[in-house]
């Protein structure tokens, strides 16, 4: 594979055009909770009771916002896609009321902030 195309694997467009409608409640239970016995040890594996989560990469939300109702965490979705619509309807979608979106690139990014769950 060529270097141009390797850099491309991720660009902005292909990620807004694979995602591009809005998920429904019933959706993204559908595709998220067949993970559960895998969200339940994420969840359960920590020293703590955890109270906020992250996602690198986390357009459009699906997955973090499942996940942040299901045990009640205060969700933020890291991601450098533009389309923050999507993310925050799958929030709304959830009953996900209390969460963060950053919108930057992962690798010139830098924040004190800690995390009790990253994925």
């Amino acid at each position: 594979m060529a270097k141009e195309q390797l850099n491309n694997i991720t660009s902005i467009d292909y990620w807004e055009s694979y995602y591009y409608k809005k998920n429904t409640k019933e959706s993204i239970i559908g595709v998220c909770s067949i993970y559960d016995k895998y969200w339940d040890l994420l969840y359960n594996n920590n020293s703590k009771i955890p109270k906020e989560i992250i996602e690198i990469g986390g357009f459009p939300g699906r997955y973090l916002a499942y996940i942040s109702s299901k045990f009640n965490l205060k969700p933020t979705c890291f991601d450098y896609n533009k389309n923050i619509e999507l993310s925050k309807h799958s929030f709304d979608e959830m009953d996900v009321k209390d969460y963060t979106l950053i919108n930057e690139d992962f690798q010139n990014y830098k924040t004190n902030k800690q995390y009790d769950i990253v994925f």
